[in-house]
């Protein structure tokens, strides 16, 4: 004589937690294997540019002291910016003066409150 297991449906309730957990989990697994990496490329790239960047603003600062022209001539930025090349800068298009509205004045200003505040601690190339 076998022995049949009883049915009272405790193996339908079991099925329907697995598939709510995976609903539940399967997305937000997803999430991390996807979205990880390409956040963990960013942040590298975001730590490795900003040396660059603090390099390029300090020679122009120092530029300035020097030439106050330097403002409105982009050949000279240029200049300054090709010699920088550290980490992963490779070219002088990565560069870019930022200003609410492109003013040479607003830059002049810029640069003149840079200067005053890094005066002492310039890092030479």
């Amino acid at each position: 004589m076998k022995i049949r297991p009883r049915k009272n449906g405790t193996d339908s309730g079991m099925l329907a937690e697995a598939v709510s957990s995976l609903a539940l989990l399967l997305p937000v697994m997803l999430i991390i294997v996807f979205v990880k990496p390409f956040k963990a490329c960013a942040y590298v790239i975001a730590r490795h540019m900003n040396p660059g960047a603090m390099i390029a603003a300090r020679s122009l600062a120092e530029e300035y002291l020097v030439n106050n022209d330097i403002v409105t001539d982009s050949a000279a930025q240029d200049a300054i910016f090709s010699e920088i090349r550290q980490d992963m800068i490779s070219d002088n298009s990565q560069f870019t003066i930022r200003t609410l509205d492109g003013r040479p004045q607003q830059i002049r200003e810029q640069l003149q409150l840079f200067v005053h505040t890094y005066r002492g601690s310039a890092i030479r190339l």
